[in-house]
């Protein structure tokens, strides 16, 4: 695998770049109200996206 380095990059797309940790996101999904959704839906929309 070849490396690329970018060089004189502003500082702010490194932090939207950055991924989440689990901390963050639970935050976010704690603060999310209604909806809902079953294991079947969840798991077909997991497998969709993966291209399964």
């Amino acid at each position: 695998m070849t490396d690329t380095q970018i060089n004189d990059v502003p500082e702010d797309p490194d932090v939207v770049l950055r991924q989440p940790t689990v901390d963050e996101v639970l935050a976010r999904v704690e603060g999310r109200a209604g909806g809902s959704l079953s294991l079947a839906d969840a798991v077909r929309v997991l497998r969709s996206d993966r291209g399964e």
